[in-house]
């Protein structure tokens, strides 16, 4: 019994392995026993349960196992002969590679206002032809990546005198004119004060013009003289002790020395006529200070203080920008010399927004004279105009990024 048992196991093997050495047996093996929930002899590593990939689809894939991979719609399929030797199989099979279609890198997105790309132009306030910076490509120029924009006049407005806000004539997004009145504070006690000075002033005034002590010491002193003369000739005579003689020569001092005093008095009183003149335009001044002018053609970015607000001296009231004139700040490398660099053409290149740029020519205007041992680096930067729209606005804001092209002197 065990003897049959084993010779029918051999016959089973033999007939396995010559139907196997059938291709179309196998062939049958590997689509019908899939599709009865049996994994063929050659199932996929990633699971029949997965979709499979277009090469397999197609016959490509040899009967050999592979991986699925997700490839983009628009992408190239070509086809490769590669030997799998990793992969222990003696056969060769064929790889998908997929080919995206090339970037163009200077492409600008769709978005693009490509009328805001461009060279020179109202911004820079240079003349059309430019200021002849070299091209980009010149091996001698420093490229500047990370560069700002700042106002050159940006301040704020303080209170210069305690008191009310009785006139707030500006709001947020207000345009000024230079010398415009934007806010009058509280000014009574100081209008008074004016008043007071004023009156200080013509009592001063007077009091210099009264020149009635100096006649009158001047008199006192000839009549004293005219008595000592005549004392002497009566002493000379006999007629009169010495002891009044004196007597009437100290009289005679103490009117001469009276002259003097009057006249001091006389310059103490015309000095007080000027300490009063400079009083009351103290006074003047802190009526004035209590209206504050615009100092020139500005925009007003914020008001902090509202109109009847009480304010101290020094208390920020609002905040007043020239748009006409910005500064591109960035830091340059230390290994640069900075003398090359003053006065170097430069090319600035400003995102006005994501796929928006601006191109402005100008002249390295400053150079720090010290370096950032951190960022082994000095700032510089390079002065440029604003371009006002058609509109009225103006193009460039404080903050905007920029990249700079310095091109330095030999």
């Amino acid at each position: 019994m065990k003897k049959s048992l084993w010779i029918g196991c051999v016959l089973l093997l033999i007939a396995g392995g010559a139907l196997s050495a059938n291709p179309a047996v196998r062939s049958w093996f590997h689509t019908r026993l899939p599709s009865l929930g049996i994994d063929g002899p050659q199932a996929r590593e990633v699971g029949t349960s997965q979709p499979k990939n277009s090469l397999e689809t197609a016959g490509l894939n040899n009967g050999l196992p592979l991986v699925n991979i997700d490839l983009p719609s628009n992408a190239d399929l070509s086809v490769r002969e590669a030997t799998a030797s990793s992969t222990g199989y003696d056969n060769q099979v064929r790889l998908a590679q997929a080919v995206l279609p090339p970037q163009n890198p200077g492409a600008i997105p769709q978005n693009a206002q490509p009328g805001l790309i461009q060279q020179g132009g109202p911004l820079s306030g240079l003349p059309a032809g430019g200021i002849g910076v070299p091209s980009s490509a010149s091996s001698d120029r420093i490229y500047i990546g990370v560069a700002s924009l700042k106002f050159v006049r940006d301040i704020t407005v303080s209170a210069p005198a305690d008191g009310l806000i009785m006139q707030l004539n500006v709001d947020d997004g207000s345009n000024t004119k230079d010398g415009e009145t934007l806010v009058v504070i509280d000014s009574r006690i100081a209008e008074a004060e004016v008043k007071v000075q004023k009156e200080e002033k013509a009592q001063a005034e007077l009091k210099a013009s009264d020149n009635s002590n100096i006649e009158f010491a001047k008199k006192s002193r000839e009549l004293a003289q005219r008595e000592w003369t005549t004392s002497n000739e009566l002493v000379a005579n006999g007629s009169e002790s010495r002891s009044d003689n004196e007597k009437k020569q100290l009289e005679f001092e103490k009117a001469r020395l009276q002259v003097q005093v009057a006249e001091i008095d006389k310059k103490k009183d015309q000095a007080a006529v000027g300490v009063s003149e400079a009083k009351l335009e103290a006074a003047n001044v802190q009526v004035g200070m209590r209206t504050i002018n615009s100092p020139f053609d500005g925009f007003v970015n914020e008001v902090k203080k509202r109109q009847f607000e009480f304010v101290r001296a020094g208390d920020p009231i609002l905040q007043l920008t020239d748009m006409t004139r910005l500064r591109v700040v960035g830091p340059a490398q230390t290994t640069v010399p900075p003398n090359k660099l003053l006065n170097a053409k430069a090319k600035i290149t400003i995102e006005i927004s994501p796929g928006v740029q601006k191109v402005a020519e100008g002249i390295v205007g400053y150079v720090s004279p010290r370096t950032d041992s951190l960022k082994d680096s000095y700032p510089i930067w390079v002065e440029i105009a604003n371009e006002q729209l058609p509109d009225g606005q103006y193009l460039l804001r404080g903050g905007m990024q920029a990249s700079m092209e310095i091109f330095p002197n030999r």
